[in-house]
C-alpha cells in the first residue's frame, strides 16, 4: 500500500513532531462557524427601490407632508443649533483667489506696437493658389520611376520625343474620332 508521506530520511524526525492535546484536537474538528445558512432574498435592487413607489397609492401623502411640516416648525423655533446668519457673497474660490483687473489695469500692461508697424502686420504677406497644377497621382509617379529605371538600364529616354507623339496620337484622336483627352495647353 502507498503512502504520501515521505520518508524520513535522517530516521530522527520524530524527535522534531510535537503531540496535540486531545481536548485541543477535538476543539478544532468542532467548527463554531457557519457560512451559507441564510436565506437567500431573491429581489434585484431595482425591484427593492420601487417598492416604495408600487405601495405609494397606500400611502397617505397629505398627512406625510403635514407631519414633515410640523417637525421643521418645531426644529426651526426650537431648536439651540444655529448655523449663522453671516451674509453669503456668492462667490468662487477662483474669484476669490485672483484679483480682478480693471480695463484701466490691463490696458497698462498690454504691449503697444507703433500704428506701422501693426498695419504691416495686418497686411497679406502671401498668396496661395497660383501654383501650376501637377496632374500626377502617386501611381502615376511611380510607374514614370519604374519606366525611367528600365529605360537608363536598356538606353537613355528622350523624353520630348515621347511627348511628341502623345501630341500627335491626341491630334490624330481629336480630329478623326469624336473622344476629347482634354484640352489642357500643357498637355497637348
Amino acid at each position: 500500500m502507498a503512502n504520501s508521506k515521505l520518508a524520513d530520511p535522517t530516521g530522527e524526525l520524530h524527535k522534531y513532531t510535537g503531540v496535540l492535546n486531545k481536548d485541543v484536537e477535538r476543539f478544532i474538528k468542532q467548527s463554531n462557524l457557519y457560512f451559507g445558512n441564510d436565506k437567500p432574498i431573491y429581489e434585484s435592487i431595482a425591484h427593492s427601490g420601487t417598492k416604495g413607489i408600487l405601495k405609494a397609492e397606500q400611502r397617505d401623502i397629505a398627512k406625510e407632508r403635514k407631519e414633515m411640516h410640523e417637525k421643521k416648525m418645531h426644529l426651526k423655533f426650537h431648536t439651540n443649533i444655529d448655523f449663522g446668519d453671516d451674509e453669503h457673497d456668492w462667490s468662487t474660490d477662483y474669484r476669490r483667489g485672483f484679483k480682478k483687473y480693471s480695463q484701466e489695469e490691463c490696458d497698462s500692461v498690454r504691449g503697444n506696437l507703433a500704428q506701422e508697424v501693426k498695419a504691416d502686420l495686418r497686411k497679406c504677406h502671401f498668396e496661395f493658389g497660383h501654383d501650376k497644377p501637377e496632374w500626377e497621382t502617386d501611381v502615376m509617379r511611380s510607374h514614370w520611376k519604374i519606366a525611367d529605371k528600365i529605360m537608363s538600364e536598356n538606353g537613355s529616354r528622350d523624353i520630348a520625343r515621347e511627348k511628341k507623339e502623345m501630341h500627335d496620337k491626341k491630334m490624330h484622336l481629336k480630329f478623326h474620332t469624336n473622344i476629347d483627352f482634354g484640352n489642357d495647353p500643357d498637355y497637348m
